[in-house]
């Protein structure tokens, strides 16, 4: 996958000088462009009120996109956006954009489904029964198989990621740091796709609540197998998956554990 500074310059030809305001993103009309910011930095807040009177924000910088998800499911915003330095920001329409999308390959595109249901319809995604088959089919022998006893650790928080996985058989827990659960995770769904994608450690905790037969792919082929998409795909890839880390990150905030990602 390509890095922040390559996907800005291989965006270019397809963007341009944004006519809004940065800070009026949140508004109807923004959801005809994604944004990418090309200079400066600031904060992305959600428009969650938390009881404390804190609000969960994190930080975006050159090269990070903003919107995407909002694009992609034609729907509008719901962030305020808060500079901390003279920000400049691209936008590229919102057709050209979920053009690609509809365009990239499996892989990509079960991913950004999987994420915009759980960001956005805040209900179990759907199973997705070919999605196995297809990873079988499309790569074969780079398909790896590891089975879990119930209670064995997948990967620890703070971990490198080292694998994508997708769920044959079993649940896998999801938890915080303070052993909170965030997601309970079943047959045909996958995870550990975000901290590959965003080149950061594991955020959470991953065990194996039943016996479970999980597939594989290996973190350098994945990285590799994602850098031949389309830098659009590769940029809606990257803000759906920070956007779906904040969005856990803002409910467990709600139940007084979100600091430890």
């Amino acid at each position: 996958m390509l890095q922040k500074s390559e996907l800005l310059e291989a965006i270019r030809p397809w963007a341009k000088p944004s006519e809004y305001d940065i800070q009026s993103l949140r508004f109807r009309e923004a959801r005809d462009y994604g944004f990418v910011i090309s200079k400066g930095s600031g904060y992305i807040i959600d428009d969650i009120v938390i009881s404390s009177g804190l609000e969960p924000s994190h930080m975006v910088r050159e090269g990070d996109p903003i919107g995407f998800g909002e694009v992609l499911t034609r729907r509008d915003s719901f962030f305020t956006f808060t500079s901390t330095r003279d920000v400049e920001i691209l936008q590229i329409d919102a057709d050209l954009i979920r053009d690609h999308v509809a365009r990239s390959g499996f892989l990509a595109r079960e991913i950004i489904r999987y994420h915009l249901s759980r960001i956005f319809d805040r209900k179990r995604p759907r199973p997705n029964a070919v999605f196995e088959d297809l990873l079988i089919a499309s790569f074969d022998d780079r398909v790896g198989e590891i089975e879990y006893e119930a209670g064995d650790l997948i990967y620890e928080q703070a971990a490198f990621p080292t694998h994508f996985y997708f769920i044959e058989t079993g649940q896998v827990g999801l938890y915080t740091g303070r052993d909170n659960e965030v997601a309970v995770l079943r047959a045909t769904e996958s995870f550990g796709e975000a901290s590959l994608i965003t080149s950061t450690q594991r955020s959470l905790r991953a065990i194996a609540l039943v016996p479970c037969v999980l597939r594989t792919l290996d973190a350098n082929f994945f990285k590799d197998r994602i850098a031949l998409e389309h830098p659009l795909v590769q940029l809606s890839l990257l803000q759906l998956s920070r956007h779906l880390m904040f969005k856990n990150h803002c409910e467990l905030f709600l139940e007084g554990d979100g600091i430890h990602w």
